[in-house]
């Protein structure tokens, strides 16, 4: 990863900043801006994006002793969009994006549908710049990609995440923060 960059609100600023500023390295920075959508602050940074973009969100926890961050950049030298995706535990229904993969690609996704049963989860994507124009400023993140990139026909990667060491979790609920912190050892 060349550059590291953190869309925060002015609210979280004095949070984030600080720490950003201790980085010795030059290559992390801080994008201040108020937005109402995720997807709004991603396509806000967009005149300082790279040719890939990988997308982590600031309440994610995950671990995977098979794919990296690199693997999944170098996906994207195969695919325009790639996700990284776990296999979702009964508590996760309807609360995550679900993917249906196949061979290796997502070939459907729904979002937060507590009646799917597909057998993962993305918690981690990329994709090739020119995707990002699908994006859409008025979806509530960038997972909504994932429809747009299968409605104009795009494959889409799957890192799958299936070793029984890998666990996801998307803290950005107390409930699915304490699950996490309960599995820790």
């Amino acid at each position: 990863v060349a550059r590291v960059w953190f869309g925060v609100s002015p609210a979280n600023e004095p949070l984030v900043a600080p720490t950003v500023q201790k980085q010795s390295d030059g290559n992390h920075a801080v994008v201040v801006g108020e937005t109402a959508t995720m997807s709004e602050t991603v396509i806000r940074m967009l005149p300082v994006m790279a040719r890939k973009m990988l997308v982590l969100m600031p309440d994610t926890y995950w671990t995977s002793q098979r794919w990296s961050l690199a693997a999944l950049s170098s996906t994207l030298d195969r695919y325009p969009l790639a996700v990284m995706v776990w296999r979702i535990r009964d508590d996760q229904f309807g609360k995550l994006g679900q993917c249906r993969v196949v061979d290796g690609e997502v070939v459907e996704h729904r979002d937060k549908d507590p009646t799917c049963r597909f057998e993962y989860s993305w918690g981690v994507i990329g994709w090739q710049a020119d995707v990002t124009a699908l994006l859409r400023p008025e979806t509530p993140h960038v997972g909504y990609v994932l429809d747009a990139a299968l409605k104009a026909g795009l494959k889409i990667g799957a890192l799958v995440c299936d070793d029984a060491s890998d666990v996801y979790f998307d803290c950005g609920t107390p409930s699915e923060y304490f699950r996490l912190v309960r599995s820790l050892p």
